[in-house]
């Protein structure tokens, strides 16, 4: 037995593949250390360091690790090679124009990218690519004639240039490379193109880090944002604002309104001319500025020195003003005083002029011991009714308080006399001239009695936050007229609470689909009847599909109806990634197999009641993360799910609204998810970009595009709905 498990053994270790046997984390680690310092190394011997042959070992590790089919290991080492400062770079406009051509005729990049797909080409769209500016440029600078650069990762958008370098981002995540271990080259802005038309925009990490100063010296509040964020976002300005078109619709963008901002903003991309009017405005606000506080501190200081002086005099005053009120506040003589002090009085008076009389003896009583009456003596101190701590949101103040006592009583605070009305409130006005040390303030009562109270305040300043807080009109179908088709059929799905999914909702969902109702009865002319909505409880498993299997054939009675199906909800994909399901309000993330609803199957579904069309609204995104970027699943692999592998009915049109490895997120103040606002929006004719009374596929895509985007941007998130089918068909018509 000992003999055949050594055997077994021995051809274990005989066949095991050493190039698998490695630490691929260690070595990507010490290759972004390398990376960081600047510092070359031996590939070879780092790789035998962690467990590979040689660096052909890792190279064969890391592309099973992260699927990727081409790179030979030459590329590698130019890859993962640190970039050699002592190399000549010239950035001449034909080592640029040169970069730029090798990186559109890559062949691997034509292959995989559909940036150049015809129906892609109406609309101006900006190019991303992950490749080292430095090294490529020094390649070429040593040889023109070069005719291939390192593979890159890519990305590109319709929507704006940030959308693009966020794009190839994510691409650079699939293929492994991460900022906390080796983020490998920097995406940078390489073309925008428009109808076959390219333009170069390639710029060196230098002129963009240049234009960022500038930028933060020049227009330091153009950008409202936090201090800790705003050397990432004017970065963000540099390579993606100022080469983008925001606020301009999509059919107006061209790429001469393009080269005419670059023109206008170039010169933030040197070192500016001391004779440049705007640095001379920024100096000139510098100075006056820097006049203007000297002149607030000078002001400070004697103001501070009078306050001192009259406070000191206040001090003086208060003493005598004190005395004279504590002898106003003394009790005065009760009756039976007086009285006693009359008596004793005439009893002097009668020993002045003494009268002799016979005595008389009388006898002694025992003498009783003086209680003087106590109604009117008060000997407890008063009660002063104001918190010990106050937060303001002003440096100046008014508190309002209220002191008890049974008698007249004096109050003051911090030795200032307080006015107290019959009642006993009182107020008390305050300046704090630090706000980060606030204030302490002493009250102190003092009754008729002498009878005293002493209450200590403590005042913070918190100043209140402003929230930039945007505005958003609440939906209205009302503004828009249709004609009721009775061959118009609607499915409406919205789930914001999942029973097998704790405390992860999807926010808003149930209003989205709601209110989705009403466009599709208002906008789109689908009879009432011709609607089946299911909210929350009423969207599982088992109820959409018999909607989808039972109530759908029974509406569409066989003949051939325009169907339009709205799901608001969770969605995710398989394991594979290859995989698109919705999650009913019962489903299992961990066993979307079983518990799920793919895409493919409501094709399916959908297509044996033999439709005239289908449209479809998914305002879901299917990442793996909710609306409010919490994760559903820990661990969920990318989605690599491609146009070509989309088996999608001729007659289907698809609204999504993000891309596949994007959030849908939702709009809090207006209480919707942001794809299903817009849409409505839209819908009421503001995606009519041509005011025909038509609303077109493309315009709609057009008009979400814009603003599902630019509204995700300001919420520091990516989110750029997607559409799949004819653009030029017509979704509605309206009067």
């Amino acid at each position: 037995m000992t003999k055949k498990i050594f055997i077994l053994l021995f051809f274990l270790l005989l066949f095991i593949n050493p190039a698998n046997s490695g630490d691929l984390k260690g070595m990507v680690e010490a290759l972004g250390k390398a990376k960081s310092a600047g510092v070359s190394i031996d590939l070879d011997a780092t790789s035998k360091e962690y467990g590979y042959k040689n660096f052909k070992g890792f190279v064969k590790a890391y592309k099973k690790r992260h699927q990727i089919k081409y790179l030979p290991v030459e590329d590698a080492k130019t890859y993962f090679s640190v970039f050699d400062p002592t190399m000549k770079i010239v950035e001449s406009k034909e080592n640029l124009d040169k970069l730029h051509k090798l990186i559109l005729s890559n062949k691997i990049f034509k292959r995989h990218t559909s940036y150049f797909k015809k129906k892609n080409s109406y609309w101006l769209k900006w190019l991303a690519v992950a490749v080292d500016y430095k090294k490529e440029m020094a390649k070429i600078t040593e040889n023109p004639n070069l005719k291939k650069i390192s593979p890159f990762a890519s990305g590109w958008s319709s929507t704006f240039a940030g959308g693009a370098v966020s794009n190839c981002e994510t691409e650079k995540r699939y293929l492994g490379f991460k900022e906390d271990v080796y983020d490998g080259p920097e995406c940078i802005l390489v073309d925008i193109s428009i109808n076959k038309e390219h333009l170069n925009v390639i710029t060196s990490p230098e002129k963009i880090e240049m234009c960022k100063e500038n930028s933060l010296m020049l227009f330091p509040d153009l950008l409202k944002i936090p201090k800790k964020y705003k050397h990432i976002r004017y970065r963000s300005y540099c390579y993606s604002d100022l080469f983008s078109l925001l606020g301009i619709s999509y059919k107006d963008r061209t790429i001469n309104l393009i080269i005419k901002q670059i023109k206008e903003n170039e010169f933030l991309y040197r070192e500016l001319e001391e004779s440049n009017p705007l640095l001379v405005k920024v100096k000139k606000d510098e100075e006056e500025k820097k006049k203007l506080e000297e002149e607030k501190l000078e002001a400070k200081r004697k103001a501070d020195e009078e306050k001192k002086r009259l406070a000191e005099e206040k001090i003086k005053q208060q003493k005598a003003l004190d005395e004279k009120k504590l002898s106003l506040l003394s009790p005065k003589p009760t009756k039976e005083k007086a009285k006693k002090a009359e008596e004793k009085a005439g009893t002097k008076i009668a020993k002045k002029e003494p009268t002799k009389k016979p005595k008389k003896k009388v006898a002694k009583k025992p003498k009783e011991e003086f209680k003087p009456e106590d109604k009117d003596i008060d000997n407890d101190p008063p009660r002063i009714e104001i918190a010990e701590a106050i937060t303001v949101d002003s440096q100046a103040y008014t508190l309002k308080g209220k002191v008890k006592d049974k008698s007249k009583l004096y109050l003051e605070a911090n030795g200032r006399p307080l006015k107290v009305s019959n009642k006993g409130n009182f107020e008390l006005d305050g300046f704090i001239v630090d706000p980060n040390e606030g204030e302490q303030i002493k009250l102190v009562a003092i009754d008729q009695w002498k009878n005293k109270s002493e209450k200590t305040i403590i005042i913070k300043v918190e100043f209140e936050q402003v929230v930039d807080s945007r505005i958003y009109e609440k939906p209205n179908p009302s503004k828009i007229i249709v004609k009721k088709d009775r061959n118009k059929i609607a499915i409406i799905i919205g789930i914001e609470k999942y029973r097998s999914l704790k405390n992860i909702d999807a926010p808003f969902a149930n209003r989205d689909a709601n209110a989705f109702r009403a466009y599709a009865n208002r906008a789109l002319g689908i009879p009432n009847q011709n609607i089946k909505v299911l909210i929350d409880d009423e969207a599982t498993r088992a109820e959409t599909l018999k909607a989808l299997t039972l109530w759908l054939p029974q509406a569409a009675r066989g003949k051939a109806k325009d169907i339009y199906i709205f799901f608001a909800g969770h969605g995710l994909a398989s394991d594979d990634g290859k995989n698109l399901y919705i999650l009913p309000q019962d489903g299992d993330a961990a066993l979307l197999q079983y518990t799920a609803i793919s895409r493919l199957e409501m094709f399916e579904l959908i297509n044996k009641v033999k439709p005239n069309s289908v449209t479809m609204f998914f305002d879901t995104c299917y990442s793996g993360q909710t609306r409010d970027e919490r994760m559903l699943v820990a661990g969920l692999r990318p989605i690599r799910l491609l146009e070509s592998e989309q088996d999608k009915p001729n007659n289907f049109t698809i609204f999504t609204a993000s891309n596949y490895d994007q959030t849908s997120g939702s709009i809090k103040e207006a209480k919707h998810g942001i794809f299903s606002y817009y849409l409505m929006k839209g819908m009421e004719g503001k995606a009519d970009l041509d005011s025909d009374k038509k609303i077109t596929n493309g315009e709609l895509i057009a008009y979400l595009k814009q603003n599902v985007t630019e509204e995700a941007f300001i919420n520091n998130r990516q989110q750029e709905p997607m559409l799949s089918g004819d653009p030029d068909k017509i979704l509605m018509s309206y009067r």
